[in-house]
């Protein structure tokens, strides 16, 4: 299961800062944790939840869309001295970081199906939309407001409709 011993096991990360020229080694991790959260039931993503998430899954989703690490733990509602300390000591993520973790898994999953591949849905998700305030997709994930309201331009853009 991605959610905790797969992301346990992999290596840490020498550098909390990204590459924005590739994706980082840990990318992998967050696509198989997208790809677990949409085969899961509700139920099942509750009781995840509420167990509390891998704490190199923040790590997994900074690789993935290329974002700095700060940024990551703005989205989880964290610290990222906190994010740091869990990975020291190999703790779980709490219950609101999960979540949040889980809500963008989601997004990036129903993003990945629009458009298509990995690299065009992270690019999408971390560049300013003109629907969204000129806001990042990504950074509107922090709320389930605005989680709603990328998930309603997504499904304008999956019937042909301009977002």
């Amino acid at each position: 299961m991605v959610t905790h011993k797969a992301a346990e096991n992999s290596s840490k990360p020498k550098s909390s800062k990204s590459s924005r020229s590739q994706t980082g080694p840990h990318a992998g991790i967050f696509w198989a944790f997208v790809k677990e959260t949409e085969q899961k039931s509700e139920s099942d993503r509750i009781v995840a939840i509420r167990s509390g998430l891998s704490i190199m899954l923040p790590v997994a989703l900074r690789d993935a869309l290329k974002i700095d690490f700060s940024h990551v733990a703005r989205l989880l509602n964290t610290w990222r001295s906190t994010l740091e300390r869990r990975m020291k000591s190999s703790a779980l993520l709490d219950c609101i970081a999960s979540e949040r973790l889980d809500r963008i898994a989601q997004i990036t999953g129903m993003a990945k199906i629009v458009l298509e591949n990995r690299e065009d849905t992270a690019r999408w998700l971390t560049r300013a939309h003109p629907a969204l305030n000129q806001q990042a997709p990504i950074s509107l994930c922090d709320t389930g407001i605005g989680a709603w309201q990328v998930r309603r331009i997504l499904s304008a853009l999956e019937w042909g409709n301009s977002a």
